[in-house]
């Protein structure tokens, strides 16, 4: 019979969950300050204005955290490319 496959992960699993934990702990270093503006702006909301200009302000700032991880992403990607 043949040997059944080794149930250990591969090297190149093991070497992705470190680069994804990498840019994980890269991406909430960088959403952090945002994601505190949001909570802040949220927190300090009349409930007569839940919506119009936050809605906007909140927008804002999470297409920066998109932006910034994606951004992380290519810098990721270059580091290990080479």
């Amino acid at each position: 019979m043949l040997d059944a496959p080794s149930s250990t992960p591969s090297q190149t699993a093991v070497d992705r969950e470190a680069r994804v934990q990498a840019l994980l702990d890269t991406l909430r270093a960088e959403a952090e300050p945002r994601l505190r503006q949001m909570a802040e702006r949220l927190v300090d909301l009349p409930e007569d204005k839940a919506f119009g200009q936050v809605e906007y302000d909140l927008g804002d700032l999470g297409r920066q955290i998109a932006a910034r991880a994606h951004q992380a992403g290519l810098d990721a990607g270059k580091k290990g490319g080479t």
